[in-house]
């Protein structure tokens, strides 16, 4: 009669489990890092910002609507980070989120992920904005910048 060792059945059994607990772990982890939700979505203090010189409504807005970016099929309703008002804008959309920043951090347009979609850096994810369309003038990317170190408010 042949007698079998259980060394070998264990250390199986332990690999498996050490294989298992590795990608359960895997599986619920999030691979995406949010950007810090009280950065990304803080509420306008208008003591902590320069006077408005630049209008959502009159300036920011009819500008992405001649580059159409608020039409249904853009960021005005097909993809996840839409333009339609600078509340939406606040909310960062899957890319900034993939790198962990926000869409507009209120008075540093530097830190913003849009000023550097409108800019076309090299870090960001996808293509420049506006997308198909001539780039934007600097004045039109600066008029940007103004915005958001002004407190990016929604007037």
């Amino acid at each position: 009669m042949k007698t079998y060792s259980a060394r070998p059945a264990i250390v199986v059994l332990f690999l498996a489990a050490l294989l298992c607990g590795t990608a359960c772990e895997e599986s619920t982890s999030n691979p995406e890092p949010e950007a810090p939700i009280d950065t990304c979505r803080s509420e306008l203090d208008p003591n902590l910002f320069p006077p408005a010189t630049i209008s959502f409504a009159d300036d920011i807005l009819p500008l992405m609507r001649s580059q159409g970016c608020t039409s249904t099929y853009c960021h005005g309703g097909a993809y996840d980070y839409r333009v339609l008002s600078a509340d939406e804008m606040m909310q960062s959309g899957p890319q900034a989120r993939e790198l962990g920043l926000c869409a507009i951090v209120r008075g540093a347009p530097e830190s913003s992920y849009l000023i550097w979609k409108l800019e076309g850096r090299s870090e960001i994810r996808g293509a420049r904005m506006p997308f198909n369309r001539d780039h934007l003038e600097e004045a039109d990317i600066e008029m940007f910048r103004q915005w958001i170190r002004e407190g990016a408010r929604d007037n």
